[in-house]
């Protein structure tokens, strides 16, 4: 014979069933933890001994933008959320649809924020070498998010403007092969 509990409704053998709400907090700690193992390291310059030598943290100017990066994904979640409950009171839903698509576009990805950072830091003091390895690495790019992503950030570096406009052009160059 079988042993039932009638108020938790489950075999009294086994273990009875919690459910956890999962909050924003759990959802901003588990996402920085998962940040901070992807960009922090921990460098260490000098003797090996414990003594001797410098350590230092590298990655926190990474670690840093993707904490911003993922802080403004979720007020951008919130804003499309109401934004989508707007819809039933207001008659002009295709203006709410662009404001959202508006949304979403804004956004670059990490990834392609990190190559391209990577690669702004390797050669920026020789801009027209710049040119030439930007040039290989964007020809071999088959992806047009990542594309557009690298666009966008050339927007906000800090080169001559030549050197902007030669970029620019080999991005645009590529988008149009692909």
């Amino acid at each position: 014979m079988k042993k039932f509990s009638k108020i938790t409704k489950q075999k009294v053998g086994k273990e009875p069933i919690v459910k956890v709400e999962k909050t924003a907090d759990d959802y901003i700690k588990k996402n920085l933890y998962t940040l901070m193992e992807d960009f922090l390291s921990i460098k260490s310059y000098g003797a090996v001994d414990k003594n001797n030598g410098t350590y230092k943290i590298g990655g926190k100017d990474m670690f840093v933008n993707a904490v911003v990066d993922m802080l403004e994904e979720i007020t951008n979640s919130n804003n499309k959320k109401l934004l989508e409950s707007l819809k039933s009171e207001v008659n002009d839903w295709e203006a709410i649809d662009e404001k959202i698509k508006s949304l979403n576009q804004s956004k670059v990805n990490l990834k392609s924020r990190k190559s391209f950072d990577d690669l702004i830091r390797l050669y920026s003091n020789d801009e027209d070498f710049l040119v030439e390895i930007s040039e290989n690495k964007i020809n071999r790019i088959n992806n047009k998010e990542k594309l557009s992503d690298y666009k966008k950030l050339l927007e906000s570096v800090s080169l001559k403007e030549k050197t902007k406009l030669n970029l620019d052009g080999l991005i645009e160059k590529r988008l149009k092969s692909i």
